[in-house]
């Protein structure tokens, strides 16, 4: 029996929201407005006891929530679970915009016109964002709040501090690394098509298996594909990419050079121009394609995330049956490493909204188990409060519910730091250079280093 619960009615001190969602992508969506706000009920807000209190909610107030879903039908599903915000409590009525990218967003805060509560959903803008004020520090919030901590993915909650301050409350993940393989060319290839491979070692052995060459030693068929990015590989190598206590940045950690390795000896393995050669080959818009490259038989097992059934099975049109999924896979020596989760689809309050009380209400709304999970299964990410399991709906999503039992263990980009976006450009060029042999991976990432940390000195002022 499902549990129902009542929204925090804990009106508190003016600043942050922010959340975005890996699945979700900016656009021009549909605006829906909330019906005529009726006149002032019994129902009122409580002021909450911080360092400067605000009056109780004393008539309805209208709070404006902008999210940059650009799917119709996406938005429709969404919209079903945020205005049961209405049914909660019946003192703050709620105006949603759909299709409000991060441009919009910093457009509006500028003109000093925000939305009361942002989801934002760029992992690498989120640092910047707080060095810069456009979102505010919420600690007030967080520190007078009733929530459960302890249901939450710890990574989702540190993804949303700088300085041990809250700039934002944890929404979906921004992914989590899923294997998927191909049954039918696992078993075309002699191997089980119910038995996938439990460590990178071997994973490379089921990948020769896997892959055809013509004639020539052109790549017909690939038989693995890292397919989840640079930010997002070197988790499964138990990376760390900062350190807080320091404050410096560590793209030298011995974690990211062996991934970055790994790699490079792949596109080795298999020829660098060959292996180029085939992904430039890959159905224009790739894994978001009507053609999903493992859907369209082109790859036989893919490093992908929690979306990649969903595209597969929606855009694609295939069977779920046609693939098996699992854990991404780390070293035969351990594993126990984690897997990736950026954990920064955020909800966030922008500075200069109008109703920050009213609008922490509808955050901590969100977070209940029922909505968490809700929104998770509609948009195919992985819920960041844990009991979202309970949700029948998220449950039956057996990726999700996969995803679930792991997402305890993972490894976050440090998305809060001021140049976090400034860090990953680096890195993004150095992994070019690395995995297409052009420059060692020590020297590569001594570079990043070399580049970035001023950068972060000066941005912190030292």
């Amino acid at each position: 029996m499902e549990r129902k619960h009542a929204v925090s009615r804990r009106a508190l001190l003016g600043l942050l929201a922010t959340s975005g969602a890996g699945l979700l992508v900016a656009g021009c969506g549909a605006t829906r407005t909330s019906e005529p706000v009726p006149e002032a009920t019994a129902t009122t807000v409580a002021a909450a006891t911080v360092a400067e209190p605000t009056a109780a909610v004393s008539e309805a107030v209208t709070i404006e929530y902008w999210d940059p879903s650009s799917s119709e039908a996406e938005q429709a599903k969404l919209d079903a679970s945020y205005f049961k915000f209405h049914d909660a409590q019946s003192a703050i009525r709620l105006n949603v915009l759909h299709g409000k990218g991060e441009d919009a967003l910093l457009a509006a805060v500028a003109a000093n016109t925000p939305p009361d509560i942002y989801w934002r959903y760029d992992v690498m803008t989120f640092g910047s964002w707080i060095n810069k004020g456009v979102v505010q520090d919420i600690t007030p919030y967080t520190e007078a709040s009733t929530l459960d901590w302890s249901r939450f993915v710890p990574i989702s909650l540190e993804a949303c501090k700088w300085r041990g301050k809250f700039y934002g409350m944890p929404s979906t993940s921004a992914g989590l690394g899923l294997y998927y393989w191909n049954k039918p060319i696992f078993e075309e290839s002699g191997l089980d098509p119910e038995v996938p491979p439990k460590s990178l070692e071997e994973l490379m052995e089921f990948s020769d298996k896997l892959t055809t060459k013509d004639d020539s030693g052109n790549i017909g068929l690939l038989g693995f594909h890292w397919n989840i990015g640079f930010i997002q590989w070197p988790p499964h190598f138990n990376c760390k990419f900062w350190d807080p206590d320091a404050e410096r940045i560590t793209s030298t950690d011995e974690g990211i050079i062996a991934s970055f390795q790994w790699l490079a000896d792949f596109y080795d393995h298999y020829g660098v121009d060959k292996v180029d050669r085939f992904i430039a080959g890959l159905p224009e818009g790739g894994y978001y394609s009507a053609a999903h490259p493992l859907c369209a038989d082109l790859v036989g097992s893919i490093a992908g995330f929690e979306w990649d059934m969903f595209n597969m099975i929606a855009t694609s049109g295939c069977e779920k049956s046609k693939f098996g999924f699992t854990k991404m896979v780390t070293p035969a020596a351990h594993p126990d490493w984690p897997t990736c989760s950026q954990g920064t689809i955020a909800l966030t309050m922008p500075t200069g909204n109008k109703h920050p009380n009213e609008a922490w209400v509808f955050v901590e709304f969100l977070q209940r188990y029922d909505i968490a999970g809700q929104i998770g299964a509609d948009v195919y990410c992985t819920a960041q409060v844990k009991d979202a399991v309970e949700l029948q709906a998220y449950r039956d999503n057996d990726v999700l519910a996969l995803a679930s039992t792991f997402a305890d263990n993972v490894i976050a980009w440090p998305c809060t730091i001021p140049v976090a976006a400034e860090y990953g450009n680096e890195l993004g060029k150095a992994f070019d250079l690395i995995i297409h042999g052009k420059v060692a991976a020590e020297e590569g990432l001594q570079g990043v280093y070399d580049m970035i940390q001023p950068e972060l000195d000066r941005a912190l002022g030292k």
